[in-house]
C-alpha cells in the first residue's frame, strides 16, 4: 500500500505513466482490461487545495478523441507535477490564468482541453456567484484515464490508500464533501463517509448548481468555497 504520497514516484514504461505502487496491479490486468486504460496520459488523482473546505469525489478521468490533440503539449504534465506534490493548489480547470489549448489537426481550430471544458460548465453557476475561482479539492476514485468506468476499476488501487487518508482527514475536520460519481465504490472503500456527504439530485447530471442539490448542500458549497 502507498502510505505516503505515491504521486511523487511515477513509473514511465513504453510511454505509459502510473504510480510506482500501482505497477504490480496494472501489470497483472488481463490484456483486454489493460487496453481499456489510457496510460499515455498523466494520471489525475486529484486537483485543487487539500486544505479547501469543500471536497468533491468523482469516478475517474475520462478520455475522448480530443485528448489526442494534447499529447505533445508540455503544459499539462508541468502543471500536474506541481499538483501531485500539492505545490499547485489551484483548481486550474476553471482558473482563468490557465489556458490549456491545442490546435486540432483535423479542423485546424484551437480547442480547449476537455477537462477545462467539463469543469467550467459544471462550476459556472458557482464561479459566477462567487466572482472568483472556487476553492475546492477534487479526488478521483480511479486516477487513470479511460473511455468508461469498467468493472475492474471498482477495487481500489494501492495508490488509493493516500486518497483515503486525505478523505478521512477531511471527515475528521468536518469539511463539506460531495460524492458526484460512483457513490457505492466510495462508501465501500471509506465507510466513514456514510454519514458525512452530500450528493446531487440527479447523479447522472454532475453540474454543481442550486437546482441540482438540497438547499443545505448549496449553502455549504457557497459559504465554504
Amino acid at each position: 500500500m502507498c502510505d505516503t504520497n505515491p504521486w511523487l514516484s511515477l513509473s514511465i514504461e513504453d510511454n505509459r505513466i502510473f504510480a510506482s505502487c500501482d505497477k504490480p496491479v496494472i501489470d497483472t490486468l488481463p490484456s483486454d482490461d489493460f487496453k481499456k486504460l489510457c496510460l499515455e496520459l498523466h494520471p489525475e488523482p486529484f486537483v485543487g487545495d487539500p486544505q479547501a473546505e469543500v471536497y468533491i469525489l468523482t469516478g475517474n478521468p475520462g478520455f475522448s478523441d480530443r485528448d489526442n490533440c494534447f499529447f505533445c503539449l508540455d503544459i499539462l504534465p508541468t502543471i500536474l507535477k506541481d499538483v501531485y506534490s500539492h505545490k499547485n493548489k489551484d483548481f486550474f480547470w476553471v482558473d482563468p490564468k490557465y489556458k490549456i489549448e491545442a490546435v486540432c489537426p483535423r479542423s485546424k481550430k484551437t480547442i480547449v482541453h476537455p477537462g477545462q471544458e467539463y469543469w467550467q460548465k459544471r462550476l459556472r453557476e458557482l464561479t459566477k456567484l462567487l466572482g472568483r475561482t472556487p476553492k475546492l479539492f477534487e479526488l478521483e476514485f480511479y486516477p487513470y484515464h479511460s473511455k468508461d468506468f469498467y468493472d475492474f476499476m471498482r477495487a481500489p488501487l494501492p495508490s488509493f490508500e493516500y486518497t483515503s487518508q486525505l478523505v478521512r482527514k477531511a471527515i475528521t475536520e468536518g469539511k463539506t464533501i460531495f460524492i458526484l460519481r460512483h457513490k457505492a465504490e466510495w462508501l465501500k472503500a471509506i465507510p466513514e463517509l456514510e454519514t458525512h456527504y452530500y450528493t446531487l439530485t440527479s447523479p447522472r447530471n454532475t453540474y454543481l448548481t442550486h437546482g441540482n442539490m438540497s438547499p443545505e448542500a448549496w449553502a455549504n458549497l457557497i459559504n465554504r468555497s
